[in-house]
């Protein structure tokens, strides 16, 4: 089902952050891309409270160090914080691309932000929080990979499913802080959002 155009932008202005975009368009005069730049950097720079987001969840993930032959049961778990719906840099993916991609990028940064804060989500935890079958999110995760790119769920890191041979190389690369959220989100954007660079 295709989303027109103008309900996306009536989505867009029921949001906070539709709202905060419509102040500073209407109220400061600035330009929707300096606007949209101005929410980037709030958003980056002081939602790091304790309180939920909008369209965040906090669930329970199994820690990181945790490996297989455990029952789940008894491993040590974490909770951690995803982004499930990400407001307006969400719908423009939506807009611009259409729902598969924007299953995609979720997947993505849920998974991400799970390891960012020392929890691994699985296949199954990613189709209940985004409403799909264990199915799509494997040939989604798929597809994510023909891009170069690499999604760490808890079967993957923990030689439980298939992708071992990269596990390592992964591994290594977010220990050592050469991949972060941040990063594999900007290759994402960078084709829909490119203004993303000029501020970083």
């Amino acid at each position: 089902m295709k989303i027109k155009r103008r309900d996306l932008s009536r989505q867009q202005i029921k949001s906070s952050e539709g709202e905060f975009i419509w102040e500073l368009e209407n109220s400061y005069e600035l330009s929707p891309k300096i606007s949209q730049m101005i929410l980037w950097t709030a958003k980056e720079c002081l939602l790091k409270e304790n309180s939920l987001r909008e369209g965040q969840i906090e669930v329970t993930a199994i820690e990181i160090e945790e490996r297989a032959g455990k029952t789940i049961e008894k491993m040590e778990k974490k909770r951690v914080r995803l982004t499930i719906d990400n407001g307006i840099e969400d719908l423009e993916v939506l807009k611009e691309y259409g729902r598969e991609e924007l299953r995609r990028v979720r997947i993505e940064r849920i998974s991400q932000e799970a390891i960012e804060q020392d929890g691994v989500v699985s296949q199954e935890d990613l189709s209940k929080y985004l409403g799909c079958t264990v199915r799509t999110i494997q040939r989604d995760i798929r597809e994510i990979k023909k891009e170069g790119i690499e999604v760490v769920t808890r079967g993957y890191l923990h030689n439980i499913g298939r992708g071992q041979t990269h596990k390592v190389k992964i591994i290594g690369m977010l220990l050592e802080g050469m991949m972060t959220y941040s990063d594999v989100k900007r290759k994402r954007l960078l084709k829909w959002q490119p203004f993303l660079w000029d501020i970083t």
